[in-house]
């Protein structure tokens, strides 16, 4: 099991770093952003690692998991709201860590919507 504080740092990076291939898309937020909203998926991960650059490591909200629902047991999720496609209230993003390496590791965009109210108590946001 990895330390939070070490798990989070991975997470950030992998949003942040600009590989290809650090991030991963499950299968239904993938198709909600490319096949409802229209929107490319490669956009949508500049937007939010240009954000995180921007507001650092407390804009990535890391919480415990408790939920089973991802088939793939995690200790950690980490969500972000981030301005978007003129989105009102932003673009909630959810990701667990898929693959944990020290230098570079892989995250997995898992969920992703519409805010649905203001983020006003999350770092950087309006």
């Amino acid at each position: 099991m990895l330390d939070p504080r070490q798990e989070h740092r991975m997470v950030f990076q992998a949003l942040t770093s600009g590989v290809r291939g650090c991030v991963r898309w499950a299968r239904r937020p993938l198709e909600w952003v490319r096949d409802v909203k229209r929107w490319q998926p490669t956009d949508v991960e500049r937007e939010v690692a240009g954000f995180l650059k921007r507001h650092g490591l407390e804009a990535l909200r890391q919480k415990r998991e408790y939920r089973d629902s991802l088939g793939d047991p995690k200790d950690y999720f980490y969500d972000v709201v981030f301005p978007y496609g003129g989105l009102e209230n932003g673009l909630y993003l959810e990701v667990v860590l898929d693959i944990p390496d020290d230098d570079l590791s892989v995250v997995k965009i898992v969920s992703v919507h519409e805010q649905r109210e203001r983020a006003g108590d999350r770092k950087g946001w309006r």
